[in-house]
């Protein structure tokens, strides 16, 4: 079972380096929320049917788009936020909130 995990693993990593993708992870609720709605008011939209993020939402996503630039955004209530996108994006986003970004920008 190990070989096909470290697989799918070295899959992962490759994809994030080929499309320089990052990834913020374990974004508190309040600074979930604020992120998004931020982003909304500033002129990306919103993707998939939207419905409203609260607290008590066990899973929550959404994709914003602003031009050909997507950031996937998701909400576990045990794990809290995260989102997947483009590294100049993302790694601003990481700075904003002072949360670090994976991979490490260089």
């Amino acid at each position: 079972m190990d070989f096909f995990i470290t697989l799918k693993c070295r899959f992962i990593a490759r994809k994030f380096r080929s499309k320089d993708w990052h990834i913020i992870q374990h974004i508190p609720f309040n600074a979930f929320e604020t992120l998004i709605n931020d982003y909304v008011e500033n002129g990306w939209e919103i993707e998939s049917d939207y419905h409203p993020l609260k607290p008590e939402c066990s899973k929550w996503q959404c994709k914003l788009r602003k031009g050909s630039t997507v950031l996937s955004c998701i909400w576990r209530k045990n794990v809290q936020g995260e989102v997947v996108g483009i590294a100049r994006v993302v790694d601003s986003i990481g700075a904003a909130l002072n949360i670090p970004v994976y991979p490490q920008p260089q």
